[in-house]
């Protein structure tokens, strides 16, 4: 079964919003629905691994925990330095920027990840 879980912020509260069996219509509307404020994580479970979308108008860090308890962050292709701080989970944090991605890419990601189950091998992953 698969599940997509968003947040809607208010204050402390994380309001979180499940949908069972969403449609890649679903997740990609949560994606772009992200705006760093009060949407800030999109997460799409299926079974033992998943898939996290957060960020917004700065940019989205996405990563995959696999289902052999690997961490994958999606880096940019381009050696990018410095830090971009993005709020994610509710939380402001400083990422490296190059895995800080496009949304396109974010939306890339995601996709592969809900039709195949398994990280885009057309991006580069860091292994954390």
């Amino acid at each position: 079964m698969m599940e997509l879980s968003t947040d809607n912020r208010q204050g402390v509260n994380a309001n979180l919003n499940e949908l069972q069996n969403p449609s890649w219509i679903d997740v990609e509307q949560a994606i772009k629905a992200l705006n760093g404020q009060n949407h800030t994580e999109v997460l799409l479970d299926i079974g033992p691994s998943y898939i996290s979308v957060c960020g917004g108008s700065k940019g989205y860090f996405v990563y995959i925990y696999t289902e052999d308890e690997r961490n994958l962050i999606l880096e940019e292709g381009q050696k990018f330095s410095g830090l971009i701080e993005l709020v994610t989970a509710g939380n402001s944090c400083d990422y490296p920027a190059k895995q800080v991605v496009a949304l396109d890419h974010a939306l890339a990601a995601a996709k592969t990840f809900y039709a195949k189950g398994i990280a885009d091998p057309k991006f580069s992953w860091l292994e954390d």
